[in-house]
């Protein structure tokens, strides 16, 4: 049986996104990063932060990325419950 897969568009997360990015930290975690905490990761030269976006721009997921040296870890991956299972966390995964 074939997935469902939505639209979105992966782009950098911005100050702009930071607000639906620290709801999303809230509804899919018991111990959420706070906005402040995500904010500071856009000035991180060693972190990479990434949203997926629907079809009218809200943000459905978000992944964050730390280099250390040469390798690179997976800080957080989340999507919006209501999202998931249609490919979304793979997209930010393959950028």
């Amino acid at each position: 049986m074939e997935e469902n897969r939505m639209n979105v568009r992966i782009v950098p997360m911005t100050a702009d996104h930071l607000d639906e990015v620290a709801e999303l930290e809230r509804i899919c975690f018991s111990v959420p990063w706070s906005r402040n905490m995500l904010a500071e990761e856009l000035d991180n030269m060693l972190a990479a932060f990434l949203v997926a976006l629907d079809d009218f721009g809200r943000v459905v997921g978000y992944a964050g990325l730390q280099v250390v040296l040469d390798e690179g870890y997976i800080t957080n991956i989340a999507v919006r419950p209501e999202c998931r299972k249609q490919g979304i966390a793979g997209k930010l995964l393959q950028v």
